[in-house]
Protein backbone atom coordinates (compact mmCIF):
# COMPACT_ATOMS: atom_id res chain seq x y z
CA UNK A 1 0.00 0.00 0.00
CA UNK A 2 3.01 2.02 0.97
CA UNK A 3 5.09 1.42 -2.34
CA UNK A 4 1.90 1.66 -4.52
CA UNK A 5 -0.84 3.75 -3.17
CA UNK A 6 -2.98 3.54 -6.38
CA UNK A 7 -2.68 -0.27 -6.55
CA UNK A 8 -5.06 -2.26 -8.55
CA UNK A 9 -4.98 -5.25 -6.87
CA UNK A 10 -6.12 -8.73 -8.54
CA UNK A 11 -6.01 -12.03 -6.26
CA UNK A 12 -6.31 -15.49 -7.75
CA UNK A 13 -6.95 -18.28 -5.48
CA UNK A 14 -8.13 -22.03 -5.90
CA UNK A 15 -11.78 -22.32 -4.63
CA UNK A 16 -11.14 -24.39 -1.86
CA UNK A 17 -8.84 -24.02 0.80
CA UNK A 18 -7.76 -21.09 -1.12
CA UNK A 19 -10.37 -18.85 0.09
CA UNK A 20 -8.66 -18.79 3.07
CA UNK A 21 -5.63 -16.83 1.14
CA UNK A 22 -8.64 -14.80 -0.39
CA UNK A 23 -9.62 -14.18 3.20
CA UNK A 24 -5.84 -13.41 4.27
CA UNK A 25 -4.97 -10.89 1.18
CA UNK A 26 -8.15 -8.91 2.85
CA UNK A 27 -7.02 -9.01 6.46
CA UNK A 28 -3.66 -7.96 5.21
CA UNK A 29 -4.96 -4.85 3.61
CA UNK A 30 -7.65 -4.27 6.57
CA UNK A 31 -10.45 -1.31 6.46
CA UNK A 32 -8.33 -0.31 2.63
CA UNK A 33 -9.14 -3.79 0.89
CA UNK A 34 -12.27 -2.28 -0.80
CA UNK A 35 -10.03 0.34 -2.04
CA UNK A 36 -7.03 -1.91 -3.29
CA UNK A 37 -8.64 -5.49 -4.69
CA UNK A 38 -10.46 -4.38 -7.58
CA UNK A 39 -10.77 -8.15 -9.13
CA UNK A 40 -10.57 -11.81 -7.51
CA UNK A 41 -10.22 -14.67 -9.73
CA UNK A 42 -11.68 -18.12 -8.86
CA UNK A 43 -10.72 -21.05 -10.09
CA UNK A 44 -12.03 -24.39 -9.40
CA UNK A 45 -9.74 -27.72 -8.99
CA UNK A 46 -11.41 -29.49 -12.50
CA UNK A 47 -10.52 -26.02 -14.48
CA UNK A 48 -8.34 -27.06 -17.11
CA UNK A 49 -6.66 -23.48 -17.80
CA UNK A 50 -6.85 -20.06 -16.12
CA UNK A 51 -6.92 -18.40 -19.41
CA UNK A 52 -10.67 -16.92 -18.65
CA UNK A 53 -9.76 -15.98 -14.68
CA UNK A 54 -6.82 -14.18 -16.32
CA UNK A 55 -8.25 -12.09 -18.98
CA UNK A 56 -11.18 -11.21 -17.14
CA UNK A 57 -8.12 -9.72 -14.32
CA UNK A 58 -6.40 -7.81 -16.83
CA UNK A 59 -9.76 -6.23 -18.12
CA UNK A 60 -10.74 -5.34 -14.79
CA UNK A 61 -6.99 -3.19 -15.45
CA UNK A 62 -5.27 -5.09 -12.17
CA UNK A 63 -2.04 -4.25 -11.97
CA UNK A 64 -1.11 -6.34 -8.99
CA UNK A 65 -1.90 -9.61 -9.12
CA UNK A 66 -1.48 -11.86 -6.14
CA UNK A 67 -1.50 -15.55 -7.35
CA UNK A 68 -2.23 -17.77 -4.62
CA UNK A 69 -2.54 -20.86 -7.19
CA UNK A 70 -0.92 -24.22 -6.52
CA UNK A 71 1.76 -25.22 -9.18
CA UNK A 72 0.35 -26.07 -12.45
CA UNK A 73 -2.77 -23.43 -12.18
CA UNK A 74 0.55 -21.02 -11.27
CA UNK A 75 2.82 -21.77 -14.04
CA UNK A 76 -0.37 -21.38 -16.33
CA UNK A 77 -1.16 -17.37 -15.15
CA UNK A 78 2.81 -17.11 -15.73
CA UNK A 79 2.49 -18.13 -19.50
CA UNK A 80 -0.64 -16.29 -20.42
CA UNK A 81 0.32 -13.31 -18.53
CA UNK A 82 2.98 -13.55 -20.68
CA UNK A 83 1.35 -14.35 -23.95
CA UNK A 84 -0.74 -11.19 -23.23
CA UNK A 85 1.75 -9.05 -22.65
CA UNK A 86 0.73 -8.16 -19.11
CA UNK A 87 3.08 -7.66 -16.92
CA UNK A 88 1.02 -6.63 -13.90
CA UNK A 89 3.93 -6.46 -10.03
CA UNK A 90 2.88 -10.63 -10.02
CA UNK A 91 3.19 -12.23 -6.37
CA UNK A 92 3.09 -15.84 -6.06
CA UNK A 93 2.96 -17.58 -2.62
CA UNK A 94 5.21 -20.17 -1.09
CA UNK A 95 2.87 -22.82 -2.57
CA UNK A 96 4.10 -22.70 -5.71
CA UNK A 97 7.38 -20.53 -5.98
CA UNK A 98 9.69 -23.81 -6.88
CA UNK A 99 11.37 -23.29 -9.81
CA UNK A 100 10.93 -27.20 -10.38
CA UNK A 101 7.47 -27.17 -10.57
CA UNK A 102 6.19 -24.01 -11.72
CA UNK A 103 8.99 -21.67 -12.97
CA UNK A 104 10.42 -23.82 -15.59
CA UNK A 105 7.19 -25.27 -16.88
CA UNK A 106 6.12 -22.05 -17.33
CA UNK A 107 9.27 -20.61 -19.08
CA UNK A 108 11.98 -18.72 -17.02
CA UNK A 109 12.30 -16.47 -19.54
CA UNK A 110 8.12 -15.47 -18.58
CA UNK A 111 8.91 -15.61 -15.22
CA UNK A 112 11.15 -12.61 -14.65
CA UNK A 113 10.20 -10.24 -12.32
CA UNK A 114 7.70 -12.48 -9.74
CA UNK A 115 8.10 -11.60 -6.92
CA UNK A 116 7.66 -13.93 -3.62
CA UNK A 117 4.54 -13.91 -0.94
CA UNK A 118 6.67 -15.82 2.47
Amino acid sequence: MKSVPNAKVGVLYLNNDGRDFLEGVRVGFGESAAKFIVAEGSVEPTDPTVDSQVIALRAAGVDVLINTLPTKAAAQTIRKAYYMDWRPTHFISYVSNSIATVLQPAGLEKSVGLLRIT
